[in-house]
């Protein structure tokens, strides 16, 4: 890149505000929030599928995906996370190595009548019921439970359940928990460096780790016949290297540190749904291994690394992807048709897809180091790309079954970068329109011998055509791609007749309403790419997010109104997922390439012959330097990555504020 790419315009802007309507506060609402979600009020939950946080399920704000009829609502409100991250220990909880001294000797009232408590059996069976605090300040060992069971069947639900009392340690140092009986109890860890020994056994109720605090669980297996929930804002090590069972009414909720050491797994039962939920910028899990199978589920918005093997064997189970997700290798199975990937997966190794469907929602990436895809379908959404490293194998299942890649949207990519080796049944490997492939080599495969499509014909063999493209073909070694780093697509490049790729050096976003007057100051109005190729000024409109007329040209004999360009009416917002907006118009299109035209010496002079305008009261402004004012045009590296529909750039780019005070200051802020 050369250095004009980092060259900060003075601010720049338009005097032709005056007169503009603002739009209301309530044409920004439900705009901050991921793609991934849905966001409404008075959402249900269907109650057999619940977290469990009470019979009230319209309260609040529920968070929903609904993908081709399939529902995954099992997000907990933010008021239920809140009430399983208590700050304070309750003021009436006993310390527990202080009950016998509190209470031998004592008597008390039970169903039974009185008793007296001369041992911690009994103040455990009598005493701590359930609901009731206890507390643990002191470091060392503690132990629990006194061999008291407080569980009992409940014949509506038909099922053993837990009447857990609360246990809230709050240490500076090391705490190490045993539990005599099967005891059920809600354990909050405010603070402290808490150990479950491997022998520790099974607890069903509640276990809440808050930032800062540690949980070292050396068990195998969380799973509870009565259900646990496991929440946790600091950092959860699963030290045992045999397994890590969550399954069984299992209820994961890490926003923090969750590092296992054993293949993560969930244990069999019919109905026992169970889910695992990454969620936040900051959640990390890490594991050798994860298998989804049973009634296992998971969902991640953070970050995942699984050294080896991700598996989902069981039809009817959510895999739901809207974060970063990286795995040895993938194994999708059981004509399951539930699996969602909103953002970035990478498959260093194989990808195994069999019987099922799996989802590119749009704005994705998926990433694999080789494929087999064996009776399977990849559904594209608009703007999503597939880049397989290595070597695939299409296997059929017999002829007429549909294998392959489709999509109903626009702008998505496919790259296999091996051969692709072809079982030679009808419809094996297809590729609908509205996808851009490349691929490096394909060979069908009739009994151990290399045949063509073409030759299935003239036999007259029912298998053809074996190969179904009907994408748009980019000569293999013409597509590139780059992975996104810090968000969830990627940038996918055509090549030029298999020259070399176009280089582009400044990259200017515009603002077409002034931000002084409570505009959405998202900048991404007008979005074009600037390139000198030693003669002419060469510009790629990349997106056109307003909705007013927008037109850039050289000031001379060429002018383009943007949304022309895009072949779009005047009113349609063209690559800015405005598909956020209630009631938007928007589109998905490819960039598109112009010349300017006149003859310039750099891309720096190209930048400040530019004009671009906009049409409001009646007349054509130019988006001109006015230096008191933010800039409603900028030029930043074709690194900067404009923003989705009236998101304030202020607020994805915090050091955009001390460029506009200061030009001369961090130069490049997008950074």
């Amino acid at each position: 890149m050369t250095s004009a790419a980092t060259v900060a315009i003075a601010a720049v802007f338009t005097s032709c505000n005056k007169d503009i309507e603002m739009m209301s506060p309530s044409d920004f609402a439900q705009n901050q929030y991921k793609a991934v979600f849905t966001n409404y009020v008075g959402g249900s939950i269907a109650a057999n599928q619940d977290w469990g946080f009470g019979d009230d399920t319209t309260k609040g704000v529920t968070r929903t995906i609904t993908v081709n009829g399939d529902a995954y609502d099992k997000f907990p409100s933010t008021a239920d996370v809140a009430a399983y991250f208590p700050t304070t220990i309750p003021a009436d909880a006993d310390e527990v190595s202080q009950l016998e001294t509190l209470y031998k000797g004592t008597k008390v009232q039970t169903q039974y009548g009185e008793a007296t408590l001369y041992d911690i059996y009994a103040i455990y069976a009598n005493k701590i019921v359930e609901g009731y605090n206890l507390k643990i300040t002191q470091a060392g060992t503690t132990e629990l439970g006194g061999n008291y069971q407080n569980a009992s069947w409940d014949g509506e639900k038909g099922m053993s359940v837990a009447h857990p009392y609360n246990v809230y340690v709050y240490v500076d140092g090391n705490v190490t928990l045993k539990r005599v009986g099967a005891t059920h109890f809600n354990l909050y860890i405010l603070k402290g460096n808490v150990t479950l020994e491997s022998n520790y056994g099974e607890q069903a109720g509640i276990i809440s780790v808050a930032a800062g605090a540690t949980l070292n669980d050396q068990r195998n297996s969380i799973a509870a016949n009565q259900g646990i929930k496991l929440f946790n804002r600091g950092t959860v090590n699963a030290t045992n290297t045999e397994k890590y069972d969550i399954g069984n009414f299992s209820k994961v909720y890490n926003e923090g540190k969750f590092n296992v050491s054993g293949p993560l797994t969930y244990s069999p039962g019919d109905a026992n749904d169970s889910y695992f939920m990454n969620l936040g910028d900051d959640a990390e899990l890490t594991a050798p291994a994860m298998t989804l199978n049973s009634t296992g589920n998971f969902f991640n918005s953070g970050k995942v690394t699984i050294s080896g093997e991700t598996k989902v064997t069981q039809a009817r189970l959510f895999w739901v992807n809207a974060g970063h997700y990286t795995t040895g290798t993938m194994t999708f199975s059981a004509k399951n048709t539930t699996f969602y990937n909103y953002c970035q997966l990478i498959v260093t190794g194989n990808a195994h897809m069999y019987d099922g469907e799996f989802n590119l929602m749009a704005n994705s990436y998926t990433e694999a180091g080789t494929g087999e895809f064996d009776n399977f379908i990849v559904n594209m959404d608009s703007n999503t790309g597939m880049n397989i490293k290595g070597n695939v194998r299409m296997i059929a299942q017999g002829d007429g079954t549909y294998q392959g890649f489709r999509t109903s949207g626009s702008n998505d990519y496919l790259l296999i970068g091996g051969k692709v080796t072809v079982d030679a049944h009808y419809h094996t490997f297809s590729i609908s329109s509205g996808i851009t492939y490349s691929i490096n080599a394909v060979e069908i495969i009739k009994g151990g011998a290399v045949v063509t499509d073409e030759y299935l014909q003239s036999i007259n063999d029912g298998a053809y055509p074996v190969l179904d493209f009907n994408g748009t073909e980019c000569p293999y070694g013409n597509l590139t791609v780059t992975p996104n780093a810090n968000s969830c697509g990627a940038t996918w490049t055509l090549g030029n007749g298999g020259q070399n790729d176009e280089v582009f050096d400044i990259r200017i976003i515009g603002e077409d309403l002034s931000a002084t007057r409570g505009s959405d100051f998202d900048f991404n109005d007008i979005v074009i790419d600037l390139k000198y190729d030693g003669t002419n000024a060469v510009v790629m409109l990349q997106a056109a997010g307003g909705t007013l007329p927008l037109r850039f040209g050289n000031g001379n004999d060429k002018v383009w109104e943007v949304h022309e360009l895009f072949d779009v009416d005047q009113k349609v917002m063209v690559n800015t997922h405005a598909e956020k907006i209630r009631g938007a118009k928007y589109a998905t299109k490819a960039a598109v390439r112009q010349e300017l035209g006149y003859g310039i010496s750099s891309a720096s002079e190209a930048k400040d012959k530019l004009i671009i305008e906009v049409y409001k009261n009646n007349q054509w402004c130019e988006l001109t330097a006015e230096t008191a004012e933010p800039a409603a045009k900028i030029a930043v590296g074709t690194d900067y990555q404009w923003l989705d529909e009236r998101t304030s750039i202020k607020d994805v780019y915090p050091n955009f504020v001390s460029w506009v005070q200061n030009p001369n200051a961090a130069t490049k802020w997008w950074k």
